[in-house]
């Protein structure tokens, strides 16, 4: 009985040690890949929780907001959910709740395509015909394609005319079939200006496969998700995403859900489905070095186009806001698609990160200096 007793006391000692030691580092800003449970995280003043919490119940009134948001700033984490998942039954927002990503997704292929020149299978110089040697455009770089500087017109203004079956989806291998068939013409000469499209990013997640060959969603979901322990996040490419688990269903006005739509079949410059904790891993993951080095990471962040009179420019995979007075560069991506608009804003050198998603595709986007203030 009396070994019992000193092995009980033993044990107790032992746990109360590794709780201070827990505690001890709750001031240390987390930059893990698998991160530790919610509530380890410091909480932000009350003030602070106040202000972010009557800014984003007053755009849930205003129709302007409805989704789940995560805040974070060097240790310090807002967690909340507003509005519904479900606008026809009525049903909250939880925090296990994924949303589309829409052109959110652009940033993790482009993390694939930086992978893959960090193991030699790319480089930022090959051309599309170096690999895909039927595209009818050549001279165009992968730096160009992930830089948004091929001149190349966005697909979905011919696949209305090319795909005749619309209750079936399309999947990349058929619109590049398709895309090849048709040889649009560019709207300009290979890295003759920053021309947004979404074709850019659907190509590159063809470049992908084929080099790789690997489907996309299973290439993605080696590398990036299972690495960083994202375990509510998938690419899916089907046309029935009400069977992806606790969906958000996304709306245009908050009376009835948006459709499937043939177009979901394509991956690379959307289809990831997310939510905001496993967002914020990965923002922890491309500042820990645990899914791509440092240089390939700052590689990502030059601005490969002059700052316009809003000082956005872009990199490789993301949008990016020149410094100005009071606030530093500021690193992000938005994604708009079909009742989803997702947010993913960061400030790295601060440890900053936003994560927004929603299910309400309505009206204009919201600040981003705005929301970068609620926390800073």
């Amino acid at each position: 009985m009396q070994n019992w007793t000193i092995f009980l006391l033993v044990g107790i000692l032992f746990l109360a040690s590794c709780q201070n030691k827990v505690d001890s580092q709750k001031d240390e800003p987390i930059h893990a890949a698998e991160l530790p449970v919610v509530e380890q995280y410091q909480q932000f003043d009350s003030s602070t929780v106040k202000n972010i919490d009557t800014y984003f119940k007053r755009h849930l009134r205003a129709g302007s907001f409805n989704g789940n948001v995560l805040l974070y700033n060097n240790g310090k984490l807002f967690k909340g959910c507003y509005g519904v998942s479900d606008y026809i039954k009525k049903i909250p927002l939880n925090d296990s709740n994924v949303f589309q990503l829409a052109s959110g997704s652009k940033p993790i292929t482009a993390i694939v395509i930086m992978q893959l020149i960090e193991s030699g299978q790319l480089s930022l110089t090959d051309t599309i015909t170096d690999i895909l040697d039927t595209f009818p455009t050549p001279g165009i770089t992968i730096e160009m394609l992930l830089s948004h500087r091929t001149g190349l017109g966005n697909y979905m203004y011919i696949t209305d005319s090319m795909w005749v079956n619309q209750e079936i989806p399309m999947c990349n291998s058929n619109l590049l079939d398709s895309f090849i068939a048709k040889n649009p013409m560019p709207y300009y000469p290979g890295d003759y200006k920053f021309n947004y499209s979404n074709t850019n990013y659907f190509l590159l997640a063809a470049i992908a496969e084929k080099v790789t060959g690997k489907e996309f969603g299973a290439l993605v979901q080696e590398n990036i998700f299972d690495k960083v322990g994202m375990k509510n996040t998938q690419i899916y490419c089907d046309m029935d995403m009400r069977s992806i688990t606790n969906l958000a269903i996304g709306s245009e006005n908050r009376r009835w859900h948006i459709s499937d739509y043939y177009l979901n079949g394509i991956t690379g410059d959307k289809g990831v489905y997310s939510c905001t904790m496993d967002m914020l891993k990965l923002n922890f993951a491309l500042q820990d070095g645990s899914i791509l080095s440092y240089e390939s990471v700052q590689e990502m962040y030059k601005p490969r186009s002059k700052f316009n009179y809003r000082n956005n420019s872009y990199g490789l995979g993301w949008r990016i806001i020149q410094k100005r007075e009071n606030y530093p560069r500021i690193i992000y991506h938005l994604g708009w698609w079909r009742g989803y608009r997702s947010y993913f804003i960061r400030i790295p050198e601060e440890d900053i990160a936003i994560v927004l998603l929603s299910n309400l595709a309505r009206g204009k986007f919201l600040s981003k200096d705005e929301l970068i203030d609620l926390i800073r």
